[in-house]
């Protein structure tokens, strides 16, 4: 049996769409009793239901558990005769949801066989005779977790669930290799193979009939659990002439079977901090980090502060303008393949910030500025890798208030840091960024003081398209915040 797939998925996220790939879907991989295990985690902040519970703005962590001897390479053929994509794909594993709200925590399994993992390597043969075959891959296109639509047509859908392109997904758009660009050591070094250890950020899409530029996502279908149903939306878009998804999310490669707990992947806030006007604030990255002198690399990275919106203040000076909260509890937790730590960041070190006039968010430190260690920031790259984000849309509705351009629920987030958000777009961890061009004058950081050592978040994937050298380099790598309380209280 041949599941039929539509070929213009490769010009945004390629994911196999040839008969000999179709095929290999219809089988069972046998298990290497030589693999190597293998575990992919994704997330994504969105709305959905799984079962009757529905759920708004949540952390849904995907995991796909596997071994390095399912990972297969496939030629797809390109829309319009444009040549072949290279795929690499693993199924035959084990996957799973884990979500994560201010009062819930729901861990379900997909029945087998439903859900894959895949990496766009982009184009290996072209039209152009003078280039054919490739020599070298300028980086990925995409990755992510796609699925087998249900009914008698069947069909493949690599961006849903979830699936991320631009970013550092995607930085193959610099072209380093033939035009002159610079792009750090970290991106370059990037793995892209599935098998080795990675971290890849970028746009999320949460999107059935994920096809070319400008075409919208349809409506999604119900994916099988053992909780029940689970549907996911893609809640915030663009709605120019190039319909864009706004969210941003990551995926992260790592040997092992990755957290064994669901409560592991929980940065809420605690039960005894349901009182007043209680209101957590959590960045999420995935960076280089080190932590009481041992170097983390490709983690996941959450740094939480629990604070009191009654603490807000506005601000203005010379430069800038917004809201601040400089009271509350932080902390950290790193995801460093299974293992998972936590710890206090010594009071009076963070605040958290919304700078409305220049359009940035997140955790300053009064040893970095509002660069370090997570500041989002709204920049408009030529290349497209950090652009259209939803920190960008939410301040380009405040000041112009136009939210026509955008579907609805955009325009319900907030940046004013007393009521419940999401924002997201390209971040920086750099105590000399401008934030204006995101550029990163100084990549030095500098360390916070925890409950486990000092704390050190690395700037690692960034490119500079003109100077061919890093000095107007900018970050390519992708961040979420959000701001959230406990749903008894009145928001």
């Amino acid at each position: 049996m041949k599941v039929p797939v539509d070929p213009r998925w490769i010009s945004r996220i390629g994911v196999g769409v040839c008969c000999a790939l179709c095929l290999v879907l219809t089988l069972t991989l046998p298990t290497a009793a030589s693999a190597d295990e293998i575990t992919y985690t994704g997330l994504v902040v969105t709305d959905g239901s799984l079962g009757s519970w529905q759920f708004h703005n949540a952390r849904v962590f995907l995991t796909y558990r596997g071994n390095t001897n399912n990972v297969v390479t496939m030629l797809a053929p390109i829309s319009g005769g444009g040549g072949a994509a290279q795929i690499e794909l693993n199924m035959g594993g084990a996957a799973s949801v884990t979500i994560v709200t201010a009062d819930r925590t729901e861990h379900a399994n997909f029945t087998p066989g439903e859900v894959f993992v895949s990496l766009d390597l982009g184009d290996i043969f072209t039209d152009n005779p003078q280039i054919q075959p490739l020599s070298f891959f300028s980086g990925p296109r995409g990755v992510g977790f796609g699925s087998v639509s249900p009914g008698p047509k069947g069909g493949l859908e690599p961006a849903y669930p979830f699936a991320i392109q631009d970013g550092t997904a995607d930085w193959g758009d610099i072209l380093s290799d033939v035009n002159g660009g610079w792009a750090s050591p970290d991106l370059l070094t990037l793995p892209m193979d599935l098998k080795h250890n990675a971290a890849y950020s970028g746009r999320a899409w949460v999107c059935v009939g994920f096809a070319t530029i400008g075409n919208p996502c349809v409506d999604s279908y119900p994916l099988q659990t053992d909780k029940g149903e689970l549907l996911l939306q893609q809640s915030y878009q663009q709605l120019s002439a190039n319909t864009d998804s706004l969210n941003g999310g990551f995926v992260t490669v790592h040997s092992g079977r990755g957290p064994s707990e669901p409560d592991d992947y929980n940065t809420s806030i605690s039960s005894e901090d349901n009182e007043g006007q209680r209101i957590t604030y959590t960045a999420a990255l995935v960076s280089k980090v080190k932590l009481g002198g041992k170097v983390h690399d490709h983690a996941q990275v959450f740094i939480s502060f629990d604070s009191d919106s009654r603490q807000v203040e506005a601000f203005q000076d010379a430069t800038s303008a917004g809201f601040i909260n400089k009271r509350g509890r932080a902390r950290v937790k790193i995801i460093d393949g299974e293992k998972v730590i936590d710890a206090d960041i010594e009071p009076n070190q963070l605040y958290v910030y919304s700078d409305t006039k220049n359009a940035t968010a997140g955790f300053g430190s009064t040893a970095g500025g509002r660069g370090y260690p997570f500041a989002l920031t709204s920049t408009q790259d030529n290349l497209g890798l950090v652009e259209n984000s939803l920190i960008f849309a939410v301040n380009d509705i405040l000041a112009s208030g136009d939210a026509a351009t955008y579907t609805a629920p955009t325009a319900t987030l907030t940046s004013d840091l007393r009521t419940p958000t999401l924002l997201a777009g390209g971040v920086s961890s750099c105590v000399s960024l401008n934030t204006l061009s995101a550029i990163c004058s100084d990549l030095t950081p500098v360390a916070l003081k925890t409950s486990k050592g000092d704390l050190i978040l690395y700037e690692p994937y960034s490119v500079d398209p003109t100077a061919g050298n890093g000095s107007q380099a900018y970050s390519v790598n992708w961040g979420i915040f959000w701001a959230e309380k406990p749903s008894s209280e009145d928001h």
